[in-house]
């Protein structure tokens, strides 16, 4: 069975980005909870309800999290 990815608008991923911004935990490595992954599983959860998307699991926001700092980082070194 395949499995089908949740669909992100361009708003979805504004919000995104600024819900992980806010998270330092989640990608601050000098940040002591950043090695915690029960924690890092709770930010990833409750950024997922922020966005409405409950069944979204963790590991499908940070792909999609990397995504977009890849097109962002390709982009900005294009121009």
């Amino acid at each position: 069975m395949q499995r089908v990815l949740p669909v992100f608008s361009s708003e979805m991923d504004e919000k995104l980005i600024e819900l992980v911004r806010k998270c330092e935990e989640i990608y601050d490595m000098s940040n002591k909870k950043c090695s915690e992954i029960v924690w890092k599983e709770k930010l990833w959860r409750q950024i997922g309800e922020r966005l409405k998307k409950n069944q979204v699991t963790s590991k499908v926001l940070l792909l999609r999290i990397l995504k977009l700092l890849s097109f962002y980082y390709h982009r900005s070194s294009n121009n």
